[in-house]
């Protein structure tokens, strides 16, 4: 009898446990969404506000310095799965590795426009012809590593002056 009450003191333990790290969890993601969801559009209303800046630096530099956001707040914050929501149809989504594709199967982009770094970098040249309205990059820290920090690379054969595209580093 005792051993049965600690079982189900230990049961609705875990499951309070459980119950509470979701709801913890999910007040992460949706602080975490809010928050990027503001600086994306803080970032679109600089842009806008000094159009000029395009036409006075050279491309490259003007996409790096106002084209350009990168955030990290650590592991498991929501970063994938704000990437997977947010996603439009004609995004590019840059992963670390294939098997990370599978993280983003419902997401709103053509699936060809979801990477790995390798596979991107050996096909850079396919990318080129096309306009991205916004670069994800999921795991920055890892990919740039890959990327032997080259992200002129990126810059110079994905960044398009003709379109309003952000690159969006996350990780």
């Amino acid at each position: 009898m005792y051993n049965d009450l600690l079982s189900d003191i230990e049961r609705d333990v875990d499951s309070n446990w459980f119950r509470n790290k979701e709801v913890i969890d999910n007040s992460i993601y949706d602080d975490f969404f809010t928050i990027l969801d503001s600086v994306i559009e803080l970032n679109k209303r600089k842009r806008r506000n000094r159009s000029d800046l395009k036409y006075l630096l050279d491309p490259y530099q003007y996409i790096q310095e106002y084209c350009t956001i990168r955030l990290d707040i650590g592991r498991q914050v929501g970063k994938t799965e704000y990437i997977r929501r947010r996603c439009g149809p004609i995004d590019l989504i840059i992963v670390l590795k294939s098997i990370y594709k599978n993280k983003f199967f419902d997401c709103h982009t053509d699936k060809k426009n979801i990477v790995p770094i390798r596979s991107f970098m050996n096909n850079i040249s396919h990318y080129r012809a096309k306009s991205y309205e916004n670069v994800w990059i999921d795991d920055f820290v890892s990919v740039n590593e890959l990327m032997d920090y080259n992200m002129r690379l990126l810059y110079n054969f994905i960044g398009r002056s003709e379109i309003e595209q952000t690159f969006i580093l996350l990780g």
